[in-house]
């Protein structure tokens, strides 16, 4: 059909830029009745279009311009739907994100308050030896040496007594 309608066109093309076409819309009669045909097919196509509309309204069906209205309504539903889509794939990332950054925040927290607590219970311990003096060790016992045996000697009975001391003099230089 449409191959048909481009050759009619093409051939009334042809035919408009001949001499004679030329004369022929020079002449007023033939322009009015052209005028008069052309407002004839429009007048006869709006009645057409009316009618029908009249009877698919009565029929509850929809019109090409409800389907028209109704396709661009569901390419606009689309586009907001895709663009939602990679919005909530998005959020979703970096939800994922936050919480393992979440959970080695929460990991770092533990560990440090595990080190706090114990550096607490050693200024605690350390506070309680200075109170009270205790010892933080048991006090490990002296390596000794067996000592030499040596024969006992005879004590003398009393000591010789003690010569008097003599005070010195300094010297004169």
């Amino acid at each position: 059909m449409a191959q048909v309608k481009d050759a009619l066109l093409q051939g009334v093309g042809k035919l408009m830029q001949s001499e004679q076409a030329m004369k022929l819309m020079q002449n007023e009669g033939v322009v009015k009745a052209l005028t008069k045909a052309f407002t004839a097919t429009t007048e006869v196509r709006q009645a057409i279009d009316q009618q029908v509309a009249s009877v698919v309204k009565s029929l509850k069906l929809a019109t090409r311009d409800d389907l028209k209205t109704l396709r661009r309504n569901m390419e606009r539903l689309e586009r907001e739907l895709t663009a939602l889509r990679r919005t909530v794939e998005e959020n979703a990332a970096q939800t994922s994100e936050a919480v393992e950054t979440a959970r080695i925040a929460a990991r770092a927290a533990d560990s440090a308050r595990q080190k706090a607590d114990e550096a607490g219970r050693k200024v605690t311990v350390a506070r309680a030896e200075t109170a009270y003096s205790l010892p933080t060790e048991a006090p490990k016992p002296a390596a000794t040496k067996p000592a030499a045996t040596k024969p006992a000697a005879a004590k003398p009975a009393a000591k010789p007594a003690a010569k008097p001391a003599v005070a010195k003099t300094p010297k004169k230089a």
